[in-house]
């Protein structure tokens, strides 16, 4: 619960002006409505006992833990899951990750933003998005590239999605050349503490 969105409370209203605020930036960038970038990173682990292995080995070839986690276009972090088996895809994560699912379907149904049609007239949508890669699944509250595109524009439209989305990788990218446990093979036997020392 890291968006209260209750305007009756001091908290509530701190986090709908922040909101805005990750909004606009959206906005500028030709995503309006949207209000984050959903990924999952694999890491891999080292001491994955034989219990887990099976369910950890995916397509890295060796096990790993896999986090869901959403972040702003400043790269400022909103979500970390719990950990995930490597071997389940992001279609397997997303529907098991309750706090990402309770984010697309609840806590942001009732944002409203403005978008034109081709005449340039506005009109008022209700429910913001996050942007996501195509390993998702095609949910209105999820905006992924258009992964076989037919027409000039829909080219631009997937590869400006892409470079928008670029937000979380690199998020990805710095954590794990900052954190040592993350570049290398995480050396925890417990799924909770690899799970509590990510988050």
């Amino acid at each position: 619960s890291h968006f209260i969105l209750d305007p009756t409370t001091e908290a509530g209203r701190a986090e709908r002006a922040e909101l805005a605020q990750i909004m606009e930036s959206y906005r500028l960038l030709s995503f309006t409505g949207c209000v984050g970038s959903l990924d999952a990173t694999h890491v891999k682990w080292e001491k994955c006992d034989k219990e887990w292995k099976w369910r950890c080995n995916g397509k890295e070839g060796y096990p790993t833990v896999a986090f869901q986690c959403v972040v702003s276009h400043t790269r400022r972090v909103y979500h970390v899951s719990k950990a995930f088996c490597g071997a389940e895809n992001d279609l397997t994560t997303i529907r098991k990750c309750d706090e990402i699912r309770d984010a697309l379907f609840n806590k942001y149904k009732d944002v409203e933003f403005v978008l034109y049609d081709a005449a340039g007239n506005p009109f008022v949508v209700k429910g913001a998005y996050f942007l996501s890669d195509n390993g998702y699944p095609d949910w209105r509250s999820l905006i992924r590239p258009i992964n076989e595109p037919q027409s000039n524009s829909e080219v631009y439209f997937a590869e400006f999605a892409e470079s928008v989305r670029k937000d979380i990788e690199c998020f990805f990218g710095i954590t794990k050349a900052r954190w040592r446990f993350l570049k290398n093979a995480i050396q925890y036997h417990s799924p909770t503490a690899i799970s509590n020392a990510f988050r």
